[in-house]
């Protein structure tokens, strides 16, 4: 990594490495958007990729020696990022963390991405960063991202799919779908079966020759109905699996009565 020097006393902020794992944060590469030909930020290192951490829940009984094991559960998932700016002047370093500030406010998670890994999506939010000495133009600071989620995703998928068809995820494990379904039949039901695990999704007291349209997404929690995108929700038979309904690599899912056609959509998850 080599610097240019205006002066003796000042650091310019041209700075000839690239980062390899650059911090695309809620969309924005933070690296090429802020660096300008009068100061440089650039993404330095990532922690909290790796493995990941589970909370133990145990009891300890009366009498026995050690604890009893019951179950277990994954902890959110903490990133740590650290990043170089570099500016020409002090005006230019304090306008420049005005600017990250304002893309790190915000009311709830985002996407965050690494350009050395742009095939997965984690989604978390700023909370925090240490404070360097403010004795330098350059400075090199950590800031904090806390995922909800442990898991990690990839980009939205989409398929063309075929009524019963046998599913080919990009997924280590299951996944919420969203289904797109266009059915203008003369039923009032459509039923949604996962062959596979059983577990089925039931609208009633449906209007298909005026709604033609089903929006089902489950991550989400929406079902709309129409172009315009009615509510759908209240047509959802309380019986229905909604809350366990998810696809895998292998599953099988019918729509009945078979429907003109059917988008899925869906993000592989990983660890």
């Amino acid at each position: 990594m080599s610097y240019n020097f205006v002066d003796m006393n000042q650091v310019a902020a041209t700075v000839t490495q690239t980062s390899v794992n650059q911090l695309i944060y809620n969309g924005v590469n933070i690296d090429t958007t802020f660096t300008d030909a009068s100061c440089t930020v650039m993404t330095l290192n990532v922690t909290g990729r790796g493995t990941v951490d589970y909370n133990v829940n145990t009891v300890s009984p009366d009498f026995l020696d050690g604890e009893l094991f019951q179950d277990m559960n994954l902890k959110a998932r903490s990133l740590q990022v650290e990043i170089l700016i570099s500016a020409k002047d002090n005006t230019t370093l304090r306008r420049k963390y005005e600017l990250i500030n304002k893309l790190f406010r915000q009311n709830s998670v985002v996407p965050i991405q690494f350009s050395d890994e742009m095939n997965r999506v984690y989604f978390g939010v700023y909370t925090s960063s240490d404070n360097p000495k403010e004795d330098s133009n350059e400075q090199v600071f950590t800031i904090d991202i806390f995922c909800p989620k442990p898991f990690k995703y990839t980009p939205e998928r989409t398929i063309n799919y075929s009524n019963s068809a046998v599913l080919s995820l990009e997924s280590d494990f299951e996944a919420k779908p969203y289904l797109e379904i266009s059915y203008n039949g003369a039923s009032t039901t459509l039923d949604i079966i996962n062959t596979t695990t059983q577990k089925g999704i039931k609208l009633s007291g449906l209007n298909p020759s005026v709604e033609q349209l089903y929006k089902i997404d489950l991550e989400n929690n929406s079902i709309l109905k129409s172009s315009i995108n009615l509510d759908g929700m209240p047509n959802l038979v309380i019986t229905s699996d909604w809350e366990e309904f998810s696809i895998k690599t292998g599953d099988q899912i019918v729509v009945t009565p078979a429907p003109a056609s059917i988008t899925l959509k869906y993000r592989g998850v990983f660890l």
